[in-house]
C-alpha cells in the first residue's frame, strides 16, 4: 500500500485501523503542511474522505500504477508450442 503521511503524533486522532510505515519513497513532502490543512478543511466541507482530497492534490503521475499481466506456466508454454492451444497465438 502506498499512502501519504499527514501527521506524526504519539497518539492517533483516528479511531480506525492504521498501518505502519514500511519505507519512505520521498523524503521531501509532496504536499506542504499548509496545503494538507486546506485539504482537511475542504474534505470536511464537502464530506469526502481526506484520502480523496490528497489524491486529487498530488502531482499528476505520482500515484502508483499497477501493471497487470500474465505469464504462461512451463506446461502452458509446452501446450502452446505443440499447437494444443489453438487460437492462442494471436493474443
Amino acid at each position: 500500500m502506498v499512502g501519504v503521511v499527514v501527521e506524526c503524533a504519539d497518539r492517533p486522532r483516528f479511531d480506525g485501523r492504521l498501518h505502519a510505515v514500511d519505507s519512505v519513497l520521498d523524503e521531501a513532502p509532496a504536499i506542504s503542511p499548509e496545503l494538507i490543512e486546506v485539504l482537511r478543511e475542504a474534505a470536511d466541507d464537502v464530506l469526502c474522505p481526506i484520502g480523496v482530497a490528497l489524491a486529487a492534490a498530488l502531482p499528476s503521475g505520482s500515484a502508483p500504477v499497477v501493471a497487470r499481466g500474465f505469464e504462461l506456466t512451463p506446461r502452458g508454454r509446452a501446450a502452446h508450442a505443440s499447437g494444443a492451444a489453438p487460437g492462442v497465438a494471436g493474443r
